[in-house]
């Protein structure tokens, strides 16, 4: 039985303001060895809202691939805050789950490549939304 390790890619504080859209690299693992990634579990978290009209919100990617929406996605999800003062209503989703890849379809990662997560978001036109953001990615090494 192969031992099973773990990293830990997050953004502790991501910031969302503006209204233009914008891609961002949060966090990136360079593989030290053969890995295969056995899957992987996300949570994002509203730290704080911005309690001002308008939706903030955007998508989390985790990928082989250098950006978003390429080749070499492991997986993608949507999140956000929606806040209307009258009649004071607000809606947030922030989403948390897992994938784990069936054995033998593990994703193969060689030594020097990279796997990152990353976001497109988007904001309101005032305020600041503050999202949390953590990916748990579950692996051994390869051949070992």
């Amino acid at each position: 039985m192969k031992k099973v390790f773990t990293k830990v890619l997050s953004r502790p504080t991501l910031l969302i303001t503006g209204e233009v859209a914008e891609e961002l690299g949060l966090d990136t693992w360079l593989a030290q060895e053969d890995e295969l990634v056995l899957g992987y579990e996300y949570t994002i978290h509203l730290n704080s809202a911005s309690e001002n009209d308008g939706i903030a919100g955007g998508l989390i990617e985790l990928s082989q691939a250098n950006g978003m929406g390429k080749d070499g996605s492991l997986g993608m999800v949507g999140f956000h805050e929606y806040w209307n003062t009258t009649p004071g209503f607000g809606d947030i989703t922030a989403p948390s789950g897992s994938v784990f890849f069936t054995a033998g379809k593990e994703v193969s990662l060689k030594e020097g490549e990279y796997l990152s997560l990353y976001a497109k978001v988007k904001g309101k036109s005032a305020g600041t939304s503050c999202w949390d953001v953590y990916c748990i990615l579950y692996y051994t090494k390869s051949g070992k």
